[in-house]
């Protein structure tokens, strides 16, 4: 059995899409839903703690019928509510270290909203020690392909297994995309690009992908697995068919900068443009 997936809940609808997804892949993978919010500190003047208690009231008057609701819902499922204090973008990460999974709501499309507003977004996805799911209110449930984006040069096996997990778990297809590209300098010569140079590029990027897959095929026999291996940017394909998946994954290195943790510029896109549901999943 699993252990328990986390969703950071704070009330908006987008959270409370999240904790519906979340209850399903929680009954997917024998799971406890664990249902999170995190009380930040605010600096308000002495006068206001009628008003910041009425807000907590109503919060929690959300969150209980929210955990109601979906025991209710799920009588297989156990749920639990509980409320912390702190930094939510802290918090999350620091609950991920006991979990599988961390979910929270998002707008996407570039408008991000509750648990992944801005920092707290990034702080989340960046130090979470496990995967981190991203969920739209709209259009979350979905029932198409499990969509990888695969990269050559950073093929991490906790990426391609989770994928593939997921893939056989929803007895769904999983539809493997990379992109390549040659040298931009490359345009630059006078006679352009030689169109052979092309199709060799491409043709070894798709031998190599499936070379990568080869294992993960073997394991999972039950998974039927497509690749799309076209020249252009990764977040960009993976944009494109994001639409008609039932999740998309990506990974994030775990390797921390001058500037501190890093997430990367296609899971930087993809945090904001997938329409899709998105699984962030942390490698070496």
């Amino acid at each position: 059995m699993s252990r328990a997936i986390v969703v950071g809940l704070d009330g908006s609808p987008e959270s409370l899409a999240a904790a519906a997804w979340a209850a399903d892949e929680a009954l997917r993978r024998g799971a406890a839903l664990r249902l999170v919010h995190v009380d930040e500190p605010e600096l308000r003047p002495p006068s206001w703690p009628v008003q910041g208690a009425d807000r907590r009231a109503a919060l929690d008057g959300v969150l209980t019928e929210r955990a109601a609701d979906l025991t209710a819902r799920h009588p297989g499922l156990r749920v639990t509510l509980e409320r912390l204090s702190g930094v939510p973008g802290v918090e999350l990460a620091e609950l991920s270290g006991a979990t599988d999974l961390v979910v929270l709501g998002s707008r996407g499309l570039g408008r991000i909203s509750g648990f992944v507003t801005g920092s707290v977004a990034g702080a989340t996805v960046a130090r979470a020690g496990c995967p981190v799911a991203l969920v739209r209110a709209a259009g979350a449930e979905g029932t198409g392909t499990v969509l990888l984006g695969l990269d050559l040069r950073d093929s991490a096996d906790e990426l391609i297994t989770f994928a593939f997990d997921e893939a056989e778990r929803r007895g769904a297809e999983l539809l493997a995309v990379h992109a390549w590209d040659v040298p931009s300098l490359a345009e630059l010569a006078p006679s352009g690009i030689d169109p052979g140079v092309l199709a060799a590029v491409g043709a070894d990027s798709a031998r190599r992908v499936s070379a990568v897959l080869g294992p993960w095929r073997t394991k999972y026999p039950d998974v039927a697995v497509r690749e799309r291996v076209t020249r252009g940017r990764a977040a960009q394909l993976l944009v494109e068919e994001a639409p008609d998946a039932a999740l998309v994954v990506t990974g994030r290195r775990m390797r921390v900068t001058r500037l501190g943790a890093h997430i990367g510029p296609v899971t930087h896109a993809l945090i904001h443009h997938c329409p899709a549901p998105l699984v962030v999943v942390p490698h070496e």
